[in-house]
């Protein structure tokens, strides 16, 4: 529960000033900062390495290892910034775009300043202590959207972007340092480098892969088409990302350590996986739903008819968010037992679909592309889902019998609430967006409660024992 109000919370605040910096801005000044995270990300796994998941992975890490690996992460996180500010000139070329000089030259400080909260934030999520992540994020990301809004409001373009997110993790460093009781000691071992490292060196090559080709289609689309099309894509996907990389976050910073506790029972596991699934299942398919039914609505509500042509979109972008959130659960179940060989494999595999799917769709343009997205992300559930049909035991049958209530329950929800709008005829854009909210709830709470859903249920029970306890 602390992680889901760390995360909704946070990102909630980071929405709410997103339309307001959507409704300052123009489209290809989203576009522009677009062009340069597949650059940004690399450079940010570069100096993470991996080595934050070793040390949540890792039940006896000791303070040697920690002070190592902090000492390697600021080093590489030096080495990052310094290349991504020496290649600004040949990002710039790539797209034809001056103004990138210079952002990417200034984002290139955001590698340094994140790597000197790797270790905290591994050592707080492996004692699943959200409550203080939760403070820290919702003042930095409060903090950093109010100094955006002000800059953008004072004409300073793709540069209060930027801004948002230099002053965000700037003061999240910060409160990392001084709300948590470790420091590094004036110690190096390169042997706790290496036995760590030989976990890492595969979630580093994994996040590696995740990051160029997540961004693979921002790429392929700023250097295809105009700087306002990226900007479209993107506002598309940070909407649908609202629920699921939301989704994503707060089920595996919990399931991951909990999963490592439990490496070596599998029958617990397996237990603790199918849980996490229905659990995440019974909020992600319903808000996706929900959210694809009501685009166009949401769009013109919330950030004006100039955003108009990302509402097409967003809907094909929560069908891929709906398997993405499953997904989470069985690589977080692979990465615990420790076989980060098969979760690397499963990467190059689910990479070679994402190209195949960019070759044969960008000549229908972007809609083409988010369409090769979304069925490559379905295709990916099956793919990531293997281990855990093979390692645990959790059969095809048992996750579709698992997953079925939820799905259904959400599809009739998504047939009323698309029926709301063609029988009812609203014309005003605020009043429909409210009436289908409220039509869409109740439906959902209705099936779930008349089917009894096993997340439902178990909800239920943990509600009333913390009263019993209270």
């Amino acid at each position: 529960m602390w992680s889901a109000a760390e995360q909704f919370s946070s990102q909630g605040v980071r929405f709410v000033i997103g339309i307001f910096l959507a409704r300052l801005l123009l489209p290809e000044q989203f576009g522009l900062l677009g062009m340069i995270a597949v650059f940004l990300g690399v450079a940010q796994v570069f100096a993470s390495c991996g080595f934050g998941q070793a040390l949540i992975q890792r039940q006896d890490a000791t303070q040697l290892d920690e002070s190592s690996i902090f000492y390697v992460n600021v080093f590489l996180g030096l080495i990052a910034a310094l290349g991504l500010f020496l290649a600004a000139p040949w990002v710039a070329a790539l797209y034809k775009q001056p103004p990138l000089l210079s952002l990417t030259r200034i984002m290139a400080a955001d590698v340094l300043i994140n790597a000197f909260g790797v270790v905290q934030t591994a050592l707080l999520t492996k004692k699943m202590d959200f409550k203080t992540q939760l403070k820290i994020s919702i003042t930095a990301n409060s903090v950093s959207g109010v100094a955006a809004v002000f800059l953008a409001m004072r004409g300073m373009g793709v540069m209060s972007l930027a801004a948002q997110i230099l002053i965000a993790d700037t003061l999240r460093t910060v409160m990392l340092w001084t709300s948590h009781v470790w420091r590094p000691s004036p110690v190096f071992s390169l042997a706790s480098v290496r036995r760590l490292f030989s976990f890492g060196s595969r979630m580093f090559a994994s996040g590696m892969l995740y990051v160029v080709f997540q961004n693979l289609y921002p790429f392929t689309i700023g250097k295809l088409f105009a700087a306002a099309s990226l900007g479209y894509y993107t506002r598309a996907s940070s909407t649908q990302e609202m629920v699921s990389s939301n989704l994503v976050n707060v089920v595996g910073r919990v399931s991951f350590p909990l999963f490592s506790a439990l490496q070596h029972d599998v029958a617990s596991m397996k237990r603790a996986v199918r849980k996490a699934l229905m659990s995440i299942a019974f909020v992600s398919f319903p808000a996706l739903m929900g959210l694809g039914c009501t685009a166009v609505p949401l769009v013109r509500v919330l950030i004006t008819d100039r955003w108009l042509p990302s509402a097409g979109l967003i809907p094909i972008f929560c069908v891929a968010g709906a398997v993405t959130v499953l997904d989470s659960i069985h690589l977080n179940a692979l990465m615990a037992l420790g076989r980060s060989d098969l979760f690397f494999r499963l990467e190059m595999i689910k990479k070679g679909l994402i190209i195949l799917a960019i070759i044969t769709t960008y000549h229908y343009g972007i809609l083409g592309l988010v369409w090769g997205q979304a069925c490559v992300a379905v295709l990916c559930y099956f793919i990531n889902a293997f281990y855990s049909v093979r390692l645990l035991s959790y059969s095809w049958r048992e996750q579709f019998v698992d997953l079925l209530p939820y799905l259904s329950i959400s599809g009739l929800m998504g047939l009323i609430v698309v029926a709301t709008n063609v029988l009812l005829g609203i014309k005003s854009p605020a009043v429909l967006l409210c009436v289908q909210i409220a039509l869409g709830g109740v439906a959902y709470a209705t099936g779930s409660v008349l089917l009894r859903v096993s997340a439902l249920v178990d909800t239920w029970k943990l509600v009333q024992e913390r009263m019993v306890l209270s």
